[in-house]
């Protein structure tokens, strides 16, 4: 992350830009529990493959091309792929196990990022620290609103004590608000 951060400032600098002028912010799906070892436990399901989870994987990844993936084995490596969806997303995937490819599809960032609100807002912050960037954006396969609420009513409060997000919003604009924080 930090390379890549690093990579995105050199360049910016290259072309003349001045580089506190762009956010770089990492895709995150962090998983919140009352305790840790629910929030290990959520994580070991989130990740299991069933039936259910291989399908819609294969129907992302499709989706994504334009390519079936169904038409592949899931513990061979992918061919190469001609695609008239998305180009660079999908030329990542060839080489790699589909079994693979789908657990990890459904998580974005580093595995660190589970426990309680307290200890993901920590890890966050020691992310941050370390490699400088500006943030992050939450994703997640299946926002419930159970997660909506660990987020909202956990993580935020959690990160707003240690000064990490905003308690309100200064400007009118998402460009003025996002460049002031």
């Amino acid at each position: 992350m930090k390379a890549y951060r690093d990579d995105v400032r050199a360049r910016a600098v290259e072309a003349g830009r001045d580089p506190d002028t762009i956010k770089v912010m990492f895709l995150v799906s962090p998983i919140i529990s009352d305790t840790r070892e629910d929030a290990f436990a959520r994580l070991a399901a989130w990740t299991e493959l069933t039936p259910n989870t291989i399908e819609y994987g294969l129907a992302h990844f499709s989706r994504m091309s334009g390519i079936d993936f169904s038409q592949f084995d899931l513990d061979e490596p992918l061919p190469e792929l001609k695609s008239n969806g998305h180009q660079s997303s999908t030329k990542a995937l060839e080489g790699k196990r589909l079994r693979d490819l789908l657990v990890r599809a459904q998580r974005f960032g580093p595995d660190s990022v589970v426990g309680t609100a307290d200890e993901v807002a920590g890890t966050l912050d020691e992310m941050m620290q370390h490699v400088g960037g500006d943030g992050f954006l939450l994703v997640n396969s299946y926002f419930s609103r159970r997660y909506v609420m660990e987020i909202c009513d956990g993580l935020v409060p959690e990160l707003q004590k240690r000064g990490l997000t905003r308690t309100r919003y200064e400007h009118t604009r998402f460009r003025d608000n996002l460049m002031a924080f």
